[in-house]
C-alpha cells in the first residue's frame, strides 16, 4: 500500500491572498494521505508567526528560511542553498511553490533535489502588475524560465491561464485552474445597533465598504474619487475603508483634500470583516489588478451586492445578477454605480443573493482542496 505523500509548500509572500491559500492548503489537506511541511520567510509580514503557530499547533511541520521580497543576488542564492539542503534531507514526492520569489527559487532547489512533482501557483504574476515595461519584461523572462522547473502551474482563474498562454510562458498543457475557495459566510442577523456604533455609523446612514491591504494595488484612490462625486448628492453616505498599508496616510490626506474626510473611515487592518459586511450596504473592489481575492469571496458568501473594477478573475466571478463591473480608473463610472445601488435596496438584495449562491457553488473550500490533492496525486 503506498504511504503518505510528503508536501512541502513554499512561501515568501505572507501576506493577503497567497498566505491564506498555503495556510488553508496546510491545515486542511487529509492528514491521512498527506504529510505536509512548509517552508517560509517571515520578512514580509512579521504577524505571519501567528499563522505558523496555528500550522505548528496542528502538527504541520514549518521551516523558517528566509527570502527577500526584492532581487538581491547573494541573498537570494543563499537562500536557494538552504531551500535545497532542505528538501535534500526532507524526500519529499510533491513541492508546492506560491508566488513569485519563492516560486522562482523553491522550482529550481526542487528541480535540483530532484522531487518528482513539482506545482506552482503563482496568485497574479508579477508581470501583470503595475511595472514599468522593462521591467515586465524582465519578470516575464524569469517565469519563462522557471516554468521549465515545475509540472503543473495552478491558475487561480481562467484570466491567469489565458495571460500565461498569451505571453508564451509554457505550453498550455501545463497549466490549470483550481479556483480559490472558502467555507461559507452566515450572514449574521443580529447585533447591528452595536456594530453601527463600534465603526461610528448613524442608524439611517449607507455604508460602501472596501476591504484590502491599503497598497496602490487595490485602487482606493479611485474609490475616494468616486465618493468625492456621490457625496455632492448623497450627504447620508459612509465610506469605510478596512485595512492597513503604506498608502494609509496618503488615503486619508486625499480624503481631507477632497473635503470628504468626515465621510470616509479608516478602521484599520484588525477589522472584524463579518461585522464590517453586516454594517454595509454595498462592497466595492476598485482593484488595478486581481486574480481572485478572498475577500470578494468573502463578501459575496456573506451576501452583499459588490461592485469591481473589471480586472483579471473578477468577471469570471461577479455575474451581472450579482454585482457590477466598471472600466478600471473610472471614477465616474464607479461613483455612478455606487449610486445607482444605494438607491434600490431590493436590487442589492437580490445581487447578494445570487453572490450567496455563486460562492457555494462554485468557490468551496473543499472543493480547492480536493482538486489540489488530486494535482499532488498526479
Amino acid at each position: 500500500m503506498r504511504g503518505k505523500l510528503r508536501v512541502c509548500q513554499i512561501i515568501e509572500a505572507t501576506t493577503g491572498g497567497a498566505k491564506r491559500h498555503v495556510v488553508d492548503l496546510a491545515t486542511h489537506l487529509n492528514a491521512d494521505r498527506f504529510d505536509t511541511t512548509v517552508i517560509c520567510s517571515t520578512l514580509r509580514d512579521k504577524s505571519f508567526q501567528n499563522d505558523i503557530a496555528v500550522m505548528r499547533n496542528t502538527g504541520i511541520e514549518v521551516a523558517v528560511i528566509q527570502m527577500t521580497r526584492h532581487i538581491s543576488p547573494l541573498r537570494d542564492i543563499a537562500s536557494l542553498i538552504k531551500i535545497l539542503r532542505f528538501l535534500k534531507r526532507g524526500k519529499f514526492d510533491v513541492v508546492h511553490t506560491h508566488s513569485s520569489k519563492a516560486g522562482f527559487l523553491g522550482r529550481l532547489a526542487a528541480t535540483l533535489a530532484g522531487v518528482p512533482r513539482v506545482v506552482h501557483t503563482p496568485h497574479v504574476f508579477a508581470f501583470q502588475m503595475n511595472v514599468p515595461r522593462t521591467f515586465r519584461y524582465f519578470y516575464l523572462v524569469c517565469e519563462r524560465i522557471a516554468a521549465r522547473f515545475c509540472h503543473i502551474i495552478i491558475c487561480v482563474c481562467e484570466n491567469e491561464r489565458q495571460t500565461a498562454i498569451a505571453d508564451g510562458l509554457c505550453n498550455a498543457s501545463k497549466l490549470v485552474v483550481v479556483a480559490n475557495g472558502i467555507e461559507p459566510l452566515s450572514p449574521k442577523q443580529n447585533e447591528l445597533l452595536e456594530e453601527q456604533k463600534t465603526f461610528s455609523i448613524e442608524p439611517n446612514e449607507l455604508v460602501v465598504s472596501a476591504v484590502g491591504r491599503l497598497a496602490v494595488q487595490k485602487g482606493h484612490h479611485y474609490l475616494l474619487l468616486a465618493a468625492a462625486h456621490i457625496v455632492k448628492n448623497e450627504k447620508n453616505v459612509k465610506f469605510l475603508i478596512a485595512g492597513e498599508g503604506n498608502q494609509r496616510k496618503q488615503l486619508e490626506e486625499t480624503a481631507k483634500n477632497l473635503g470628504i474626510e468626515s465621510h470616509c473611515l479608516f478602521p484599520g487592518g484588525n477589522t472584524d470583516t463579518a461585522s464590517l459586511f453586516h454594517v454595509s450596504d454595498l462592497i466595492v473592489f476598485p482593484s488595478l489588478w486581481e486574480a481572485v481575492p478572498y475577500a470578494l469571496l468573502e463578501a459575496m458568501s456573506a451576501g452583499k451586492a459588490v461592485i469591481a473594477f473589471n480586472v483579471g478573475g473578477l468577471s469570471e466571478v461577479i455575474t451581472p445578477d450579482s454585482g457590477v463591473l466598471v472600466p478600471p480608473k473610472d471614477d465616474r463610472a464607479l461613483a455612478l454605480a455606487i449610486s445607482n445601488l444605494l438607491a434600490d435596496k431590493p436590487r442589492r438584495d437580490r445581487m447578494g443573493k445570487a453572490a450567496r449562491d455563486i460562492v457555494a457553488q462554485q468557490y468551496n473550500l473543499q472543493n480547492m482542496i480536493n482538486r489540489t490533492a488530486a494535482i499532488y496525486s498526479g
